[in-house]
């Protein structure tokens, strides 16, 4: 039983081969996220990186919420959370700096 016991153990807690063959880190296991999901998020740790947002106050619902900027970059866009009321809010020059609006 002790054989059978130490054999399972050193088959399921074996050490994965490095990369370079030796001291290094241990190779990534199959279908975990390597460097290319780490250039997707943009971080080393594999976080997603924040999307830019704006904060609205919809008074159709007195209720905060966030809208996100559009895949174009030329508006920040979003639905109330609880009718669903559609708002935008174009990016131009000459605007504010504002990160906090109401919406009717």
């Amino acid at each position: 039983m002790d054989a059978e016991f130490n054999a399972l153990f050193k088959r399921l807690f074996s050490l994965r081969k490095t990369d370079d063959g030796g001291g290094g880190k241990p190779a990534p296991a199959p279908g975990t996220p390597g460097t290319a999901a780490r250039r997707e998020t943009g971080s080393r740790d594999n976080r997603p990186v924040p999307r830019k947002f704006l904060g609205i106050y919809f008074r159709c619902c007195t209720i905060y919420g966030r809208i996100y900027k559009n895949a174009a970059g030329t508006a920040y866009e979003g639905r109330c959370p609880r009718c669903g009321m559609p708002t935008k809010v174009l990016i131009g020059t000459g605007g504010t700096s504002n990160r906090f609006f109401e919406a009717e």
